[in-house]
């Protein structure tokens, strides 16, 4: 089968979104112009948000084994405790960050394609592309040799330096902090708690310590000196520069992974031109503080690739697919400001607001703030479209558990599909259940309805969902007759009631009818 889509970049972004692309039978190539596989890279903390969309892959248990469970974050400043994060809390199944290496979230990964029978095709290289009405016509090299081919859509997943962006002549701004780091993985002794994160903050700098498995930490501390391409610090050096924080006790040694790098704030003109989209680094490069970088990607992946899953297989338009420029575009501005602050404040510069100290000072004032950190800090409170409630269109559907031995809230949705929850006391009848059939035509088979009851019996269209104790009703508010349409990247694209079939109908046409839509709009 002629591939349709080339991924450019086998990083995390391009594997995700190679994984999403073969569920929907969509036949691509991923190239990767690096001969050999990386070894080591500065991302290390996959959030409770990716770890969610992970699981819909398969991939989230197999994760959290490898990785470290981090449930609390600790702030400091000059060593007097500030703030403390903690993540144990959250509405999640994965109620914590996990601190994994980066190349070990892309081993799991590139070990499920090949699994699937897919490969990285490495030593290939994007060297020019060109778009067309109906395809993209790109030259590549394979090795020693060049050729031209043609693909219905490109997407660069190619990081920072990305080729496929600069290809289209796309700008990348945004803010260049004009500082560096240095970072190591390495054993520590102190008194401190192993299983926690810090942040020691001064005037003068910061240090983090997040815990990695088997006693190993990653520190990453501000340098004074700008630090040449490649650089990596010796342990001296590091040691030289924890003896500023004057943190009582804490010794270093044996580094497995030395590395340094720069604090930029930047983001792509458009991510999405005619066939060609990016992704990941290649559209956005953020602070490290907050460990927003790799997440974003994987949720770039999982937003393309659904719609350009559904677009290939003739369900959707072209106002899908460049709801994915608006989403992530919006998502990407929302983060770059939020970064931006932080970093300001972690890092003593002058781009925040003096009240902005203030949120995170122990006091009972700033309790609501405390409370929401942690929520926006693992990727919970991202929201398409225009602000509304925490249960409507645009946001991710809540984690909620059921009663024991049942379906959870992750059973329900995902897996390359719709899902249209309906909330009912009693089992909907065969006219309204083909009504509401009827009504979700424009999906084909890419959606299944889920009956959320109490009641036994069997259904003519859908299944039921049991909630015996009303748990995932109340965790969706849901009212008797009400519904949530999730879509396959577990977002809710409509919140609705039996009695107005009209909306949703209406709504799935323009969306999902590919003649009908000729202009761009939100997909939910």
């Amino acid at each position: 089968m002629n591939a349709q889509v080339l991924i450019v970049g086998g990083g995390p972004t391009g594997m995700t979104l190679a994984l999403q692309l073969q569920r929907f039978g969509i036949a691509f190539r991923l190239i990767e112009k690096r001969p050999k596989e990386p070894s080591g890279s500065k991302a290390l903390s996959v959030n409770p948000a990716s770890l969610t969309l992970l699981n819909d892959l398969g991939l989230a248990t197999e994760l959290v084994a490898k990785g470290h469970k981090t449930e609390v974050i600790n702030l400091l400043y000059h060593n007097q405790p500030l703030t403390r994060a903690r993540f144990s809390r959250l509405p999640s199944k994965y109620p914590y960050f996990l601190m994994l290496p980066q190349p070990d979230t892309e081993a799991v990964l590139e070990q499920r394609l090949n699994d699937l029978g897919h490969y990285i095709e490495r030593d290939c290289e994007l060297l020019g592309l060109q778009t067309h009405d109906e395809q993209v016509e790109v030259e590549l090299r394979e090795g020693n040799q060049t050729r031209r081919q043609r693909y219905a859509y490109v997407v660069g997943c190619d990081g920072g330096l990305s080729k496929v962006r600069n290809a289209l002549g796309l700008g990348f701004t945004g803010y260049d902090y004009n500082m560096h780091f240095i970072l190591a993985d390495l054993c520590i002794h102190w008194d401190g708690e192993h299983q926690q994160g810090f942040y020691f903050i001064r005037d003068d700098g910061f240090l983090i310590l997040l815990p990695l498995k088997n006693g190993y930490h990653r520190i990453v501390i501000k340098v004074a000196e700008q630090c040449p391409p490649g650089y990596k610090p010796s342990l001296q050096e590091i040691r030289d520069y924890i003896a500023r924080y004057e943190i009582p006790g804490l010794q270093v040694s044996d580094p497995i992974w030395l590395s340094s790098a720069p604090f930029y704030n930047r983001s792509a003109s458009t991510i999405r031109q005619e066939r060609v989209f990016l992704a990941g680094d290649a559209a956005h490069m953020f602070s490290p503080i907050g460990g927003f970088g790799m997440n974003s990607g994987i949720a770039d992946a999982f937003n393309l690739g659904w719609k350009l899953g559904y677009a290939i297989n003739g369900i959707g338009s072209d106002a899908l697919l460049q709801s994915y420029a608006i989403e992530r575009e919006q998502n990407t501005h929302t983060l770059l400001a939020k970064t931006d602050k932080s970093t300001s404040l972690i890092a003593r510069l002058d781009r925040h607001l003096p009240a902005d100290e203030q949120h995170y000072l122990p006091l009972l004032r700033n309790r609501p703030f405390i409370r929401q950190f942690p929520l926006e800090t693992a990727g919970l409170t991202l929201r398409y479209g225009a602000p509304k409630g925490s249960l409507d269109s645009g946001c991710m559907l809540p984690y909620a558990c059921n009663s024991a031995g049942l379906p959870d809230s992750l059973q329900a949705v995902g897996q390359a599909h719709h899902t249209l929850l309906l909330a009912s006391h009693v089992l909907p009848s065969a006219t309204v259940l083909q009504n509401l059939h009827d009504a979700l035509a424009p999906l084909q088979a890419n959606v299944q309805i889920q009956v959320i009851s109490a009641a036994e019996g069997s259904l003519a269209f859908g299944q039921i969902l049991p909630d015996p104790h009303h748990c995932l009703r109340k965790a969706w508010q849901l009212e008797d007759g009400e519904y949530l349409l999730v879509r396959p990247d577990l977002f809710i694209e409509q919140r609705g009631h039996l009695d107005d079939l009209d909306a949703l109908r209406q709504h799935l046409t323009y969306h999902y009818v590919p003649e009908l839509q000729p202009h761009a709009r939100l997909a939910g």
